[in-house]
């Protein structure tokens, strides 16, 4: 009956494990620039980013269900950039409306 327990509980720590493994997260800091040379540093914990452009503006963000746009949301407005990963700690962001491309390294 132990062994049943323990290897059910090995199951699913070994599912945990893999589940973990295969999801990119934004947390941490960025450093960045955009189109124009302009330095940008984002720091992302949780459901929120803090931008410093020179002046810190705070927002909350959302992914989509597969990682390939980032929603921005600060006072019921939302700003869209479409998100591509070059690797875990290289992305690019685009949003199309402004002609805005942000790239951005993991610090």
């Amino acid at each position: 009956m132990k062994m049943k327990y323990l290897v059910m509980g090995g199951i699913v720590a070994f599912s945990l494990i893999l589940s973990a493994c295969g999801s990119f997260s934004m947390e941490g800091v960025w450093d960045g620039r955009d189109q124009d040379g302009n330095a940008a540093v984002l720091t992302f914990k949780e459901d929120s980013v803090l931008v410093d452009i020179g002046f810190k503006t705070a927002y909350t963000y959302t992914l989509n269900k597969d990682q390939s746009i980032i929603t921005f949301q600060k006072e019921g407005k939302n700003e869209s950039y479409t998100l591509k990963r070059k690797d875990d700690n290289n992305i690019i962001l685009y949003n199309q409306d402004k002609e805005e491309t942000l790239s951005l390294e993991r610090e």
